[in-house]
Protein backbone atom coordinates (compact mmCIF):
# COMPACT_ATOMS: atom_id res chain seq x y z
CA UNK A 1 0.00 0.00 0.00
CA UNK A 2 1.12 3.28 -0.60
CA UNK A 3 2.34 5.25 2.27
CA UNK A 4 1.14 8.15 1.48
CA UNK A 5 -2.94 7.25 1.19
CA UNK A 6 -2.89 7.34 5.60
CA UNK A 7 -1.43 10.88 5.72
CA UNK A 8 -4.05 12.40 2.70
CA UNK A 9 -6.76 11.39 4.51
CA UNK A 10 -5.40 12.54 8.02
CA UNK A 11 -4.53 15.22 6.79
CA UNK A 12 -0.65 15.36 7.06
CA UNK A 13 0.66 16.32 3.94
CA UNK A 14 1.21 19.58 3.54
CA UNK A 15 -0.09 21.66 0.32
CA UNK A 16 2.74 20.65 -2.13
CA UNK A 17 2.42 16.89 -1.26
CA UNK A 18 -0.94 16.86 -0.93
CA UNK A 19 -0.78 18.30 -4.59
CA UNK A 20 1.51 15.55 -6.13
CA UNK A 21 -0.48 12.77 -4.21
CA UNK A 22 -3.75 14.11 -5.95
CA UNK A 23 -1.95 14.32 -9.45
CA UNK A 24 -0.53 11.00 -9.16
CA UNK A 25 -4.42 9.74 -8.31
CA UNK A 26 -5.62 11.37 -11.50
CA UNK A 27 -3.20 9.53 -13.23
CA UNK A 28 -2.83 6.25 -11.59
CA UNK A 29 -5.90 3.93 -11.70
CA UNK A 30 -3.98 1.08 -9.47
CA UNK A 31 -3.71 4.13 -6.57
CA UNK A 32 -7.25 4.83 -6.83
CA UNK A 33 -7.44 1.11 -5.96
CA UNK A 34 -5.28 1.39 -3.12
CA UNK A 35 -7.16 3.78 -1.67
CA UNK A 36 -10.89 1.95 -2.58
CA UNK A 37 -9.57 -0.66 -0.61
CA UNK A 38 -7.87 1.30 2.51
CA UNK A 39 -11.05 3.40 3.44
CA UNK A 40 -13.41 0.28 3.13
CA UNK A 41 -10.83 -1.70 5.70
CA UNK A 42 -10.67 2.37 7.50
CA UNK A 43 -14.16 2.83 7.94
CA UNK A 44 -14.85 -0.15 10.07
CA UNK A 45 -12.16 0.65 13.00
CA UNK A 46 -14.97 2.92 15.20
CA UNK A 47 -12.59 1.78 18.27
CA UNK A 48 -9.97 -0.32 19.48
CA UNK A 49 -12.18 -3.21 19.92
CA UNK A 50 -12.55 -3.28 15.88
CA UNK A 51 -8.63 -2.51 15.40
CA UNK A 52 -7.81 -5.99 14.25
CA UNK A 53 -10.57 -5.54 11.74
CA UNK A 54 -8.13 -2.93 10.07
CA UNK A 55 -5.09 -5.27 10.88
CA UNK A 56 -6.74 -8.39 8.45
CA UNK A 57 -8.30 -5.62 5.73
CA UNK A 58 -4.76 -4.85 5.55
CA UNK A 59 -3.36 -8.06 4.76
CA UNK A 60 -5.70 -8.57 2.41
CA UNK A 61 -5.27 -5.60 0.10
CA UNK A 62 -1.91 -5.90 0.85
CA UNK A 63 -1.59 -9.43 -0.49
CA UNK A 64 -3.98 -8.28 -3.91
CA UNK A 65 -1.62 -8.41 -6.47
CA UNK A 66 -0.58 -4.98 -8.37
CA UNK A 67 -2.40 -4.41 -11.61
CA UNK A 68 -0.31 -6.28 -14.64
CA UNK A 69 0.88 -3.85 -17.50
CA UNK A 70 -1.92 -3.28 -19.96
CA UNK A 71 -4.72 -4.40 -17.27
CA UNK A 72 -6.81 -1.04 -16.27
CA UNK A 73 -7.65 -0.59 -12.49
CA UNK A 74 -10.94 -0.46 -11.06
CA UNK A 75 -11.31 2.78 -11.96
CA UNK A 76 -9.38 3.18 -15.06
CA UNK A 77 -11.32 4.92 -17.71
CA UNK A 78 -12.92 8.00 -15.58
CA UNK A 79 -12.18 11.52 -14.52
CA UNK A 80 -10.81 12.26 -11.22
CA UNK A 81 -14.29 13.73 -9.98
CA UNK A 82 -16.20 10.86 -10.86
CA UNK A 83 -13.97 8.32 -9.25
CA UNK A 84 -13.47 10.62 -6.00
CA UNK A 85 -17.44 9.92 -6.14
CA UNK A 86 -17.17 6.24 -5.91
CA UNK A 87 -14.37 6.54 -3.22
CA UNK A 88 -16.90 8.37 -1.24
CA UNK A 89 -19.44 6.12 -2.27
CA UNK A 90 -17.45 3.04 -1.15
CA UNK A 91 -16.88 4.97 1.99
CA UNK A 92 -19.98 5.75 3.47
CA UNK A 93 -22.83 3.83 1.34
CA UNK A 94 -21.57 0.58 1.17
CA UNK A 95 -21.14 0.49 4.96
CA UNK A 96 -24.63 1.48 5.33
CA UNK A 97 -23.42 4.38 6.87
CA UNK A 98 -24.10 8.46 6.88
CA UNK A 99 -21.34 10.65 6.82
CA UNK A 100 -20.18 12.97 9.61
CA UNK A 101 -20.84 16.58 9.86
CA UNK A 102 -17.45 17.20 9.32
CA UNK A 103 -16.99 14.79 6.40
CA UNK A 104 -19.99 16.34 4.78
CA UNK A 105 -18.28 20.12 5.37
CA UNK A 106 -14.82 18.22 3.73
CA UNK A 107 -16.49 17.17 1.08
CA UNK A 108 -18.80 20.13 0.45
CA UNK A 109 -15.90 22.50 0.45
CA UNK A 110 -14.15 20.43 -2.02
CA UNK A 111 -16.68 20.87 -4.48
CA UNK A 112 -17.54 24.44 -3.95
CA UNK A 113 -16.01 27.86 -3.31
CA UNK A 114 -12.80 27.27 -5.97
CA UNK A 115 -14.02 30.46 -7.62
CA UNK A 116 -15.50 33.59 -6.24
CA UNK A 117 -17.18 36.38 -8.66
CA UNK A 118 -15.31 39.70 -9.34
CA UNK A 119 -16.86 42.30 -7.49
CA UNK A 120 -17.42 45.12 -10.81
CA UNK A 121 -17.42 48.39 -10.09
CA UNK A 122 -16.27 47.95 -6.44
CA UNK A 123 -13.36 50.74 -7.40
CA UNK A 124 -10.95 49.36 -4.93
CA UNK A 125 -8.27 47.22 -6.88
CA UNK A 126 -6.82 45.49 -3.42
CA UNK A 127 -10.30 43.60 -2.96
CA UNK A 128 -10.49 42.33 -7.05
CA UNK A 129 -6.92 41.35 -6.68
CA UNK A 130 -7.79 39.14 -3.65
CA UNK A 131 -10.29 37.69 -5.80
CA UNK A 132 -8.67 36.97 -8.72
CA UNK A 133 -5.67 35.42 -6.59
CA UNK A 134 -8.18 33.27 -4.66
CA UNK A 135 -9.53 32.03 -8.49
CA UNK A 136 -5.90 31.03 -9.25
CA UNK A 137 -5.63 29.33 -5.87
CA UNK A 138 -3.25 31.87 -4.71
CA UNK A 139 -4.69 31.64 -1.17
CA UNK A 140 -1.57 33.42 0.60
CA UNK A 141 -1.57 36.06 -1.54
CA UNK A 142 -5.55 36.01 -1.38
CA UNK A 143 -5.05 36.45 1.88
CA UNK A 144 -2.45 39.74 1.97
CA UNK A 145 -4.40 41.23 -0.66
CA UNK A 146 -7.45 40.73 1.63
CA UNK A 147 -5.47 41.86 4.35
CA UNK A 148 -4.81 45.74 2.47
CA UNK A 149 -8.18 46.00 1.65
CA UNK A 150 -10.27 45.03 4.78
CA UNK A 151 -7.44 47.67 6.28
CA UNK A 152 -9.67 50.53 4.69
CA UNK A 153 -13.15 48.70 4.89
CA UNK A 154 -13.53 46.11 8.32
CA UNK A 155 -16.76 45.78 7.51
CA UNK A 156 -17.17 44.85 3.83
CA UNK A 157 -19.01 41.32 3.83
CA UNK A 158 -17.13 40.60 0.76
CA UNK A 159 -13.86 41.59 1.56
CA UNK A 160 -14.39 39.34 5.03
CA UNK A 161 -15.70 36.33 2.74
CA UNK A 162 -12.52 36.41 0.83
CA UNK A 163 -9.75 36.39 3.54
CA UNK A 164 -12.37 33.90 5.48
CA UNK A 165 -12.20 31.46 2.32
CA UNK A 166 -8.48 31.98 2.05
CA UNK A 167 -8.27 31.13 5.49
CA UNK A 168 -10.49 28.27 5.26
CA UNK A 169 -8.31 26.45 2.14
CA UNK A 170 -5.48 27.66 4.57
CA UNK A 171 -6.63 25.44 7.13
CA UNK A 172 -6.29 28.33 9.57
CA UNK A 173 -9.94 27.49 11.03
CA UNK A 174 -9.87 30.81 13.93
CA UNK A 175 -9.22 33.38 11.95
CA UNK A 176 -11.77 31.81 8.97
CA UNK A 177 -14.74 31.57 11.84
CA UNK A 178 -13.66 34.95 12.88
CA UNK A 179 -14.29 36.54 9.44
CA UNK A 180 -17.76 34.63 8.86
CA UNK A 181 -18.62 35.65 12.35
CA UNK A 182 -18.61 38.76 11.43
CA UNK A 183 -20.24 38.67 7.87
CA UNK A 184 -22.77 36.85 10.13
CA UNK A 185 -23.53 39.71 12.47
CA UNK A 186 -24.18 42.45 9.50
CA UNK A 187 -27.87 43.93 9.37
CA UNK A 188 -29.67 44.67 6.15
CA UNK A 189 -27.78 42.18 3.99
CA UNK A 190 -29.70 40.90 1.05
CA UNK A 191 -28.27 37.68 1.26
CA UNK A 192 -26.12 36.62 4.18
CA UNK A 193 -24.44 33.33 4.49
CA UNK A 194 -22.01 34.38 7.38
CA UNK A 195 -23.74 32.23 9.64
CA UNK A 196 -23.71 28.92 6.84
CA UNK A 197 -19.80 29.65 6.49
CA UNK A 198 -19.23 30.05 10.23
CA UNK A 199 -21.10 26.67 10.45
CA UNK A 200 -18.59 24.82 8.12
CA UNK A 201 -15.93 26.21 9.61
CA UNK A 202 -16.38 24.41 12.80
CA UNK A 203 -17.07 21.83 11.54
CA UNK A 204 -13.70 21.27 9.37
CA UNK A 205 -11.70 23.13 12.22
CA UNK A 206 -13.80 19.61 14.31
CA UNK A 207 -11.94 20.34 17.95
CA UNK A 208 -14.14 19.28 20.93
CA UNK A 209 -17.40 21.62 21.16
CA UNK A 210 -17.22 22.56 17.22
CA UNK A 211 -20.02 20.00 16.19
CA UNK A 212 -22.20 20.94 18.34
CA UNK A 213 -21.71 24.71 17.91
CA UNK A 214 -22.01 24.22 14.37
CA UNK A 215 -25.65 22.12 15.07
CA UNK A 216 -27.01 24.87 17.20
CA UNK A 217 -26.05 27.44 14.04
CA UNK A 218 -27.48 25.29 11.05
CA UNK A 219 -30.70 25.08 13.64
CA UNK A 220 -30.93 28.85 13.47
CA UNK A 221 -30.68 28.61 9.89
CA UNK A 222 -33.12 26.94 9.59
CA UNK A 223 -35.54 28.06 12.47
CA UNK A 224 -34.71 31.80 10.63
CA UNK A 225 -35.48 30.78 7.48
CA UNK A 226 -31.48 31.75 6.72
CA UNK A 227 -29.19 31.46 3.82
CA UNK A 228 -27.87 27.98 3.86
CA UNK A 229 -31.32 26.85 5.15
CA UNK A 230 -31.54 24.22 2.45
CA UNK A 231 -27.74 22.93 3.10
CA UNK A 232 -28.91 22.89 7.01
CA UNK A 233 -31.83 20.58 6.12
CA UNK A 234 -29.98 18.08 4.36
CA UNK A 235 -26.74 18.24 6.85
CA UNK A 236 -29.21 17.49 10.08
CA UNK A 237 -30.94 14.89 8.11
CA UNK A 238 -34.16 16.95 8.14
CA UNK A 239 -34.37 17.03 4.44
Amino acid sequence: MDERIESYFDSKMDEQEKGRFEKDMEQSPELLDEIAFYLQARISVQDEARAATLQEKHREWTSIPAAEPGRPGLFAGIGMAAAILVILGLYFFNNNLRPGLPQQASVYLAQHYHTMPVQLGNGDDALQTAILQYNKSGYGAALQSADAYLKNHPNDPEGLKIRGFANLRLKHFDEAIADFKHVAMQKGLYQNPGKFYEAMGHLLRNQPGDERKARALLEEIIRENQTGKAKALEWLGKS
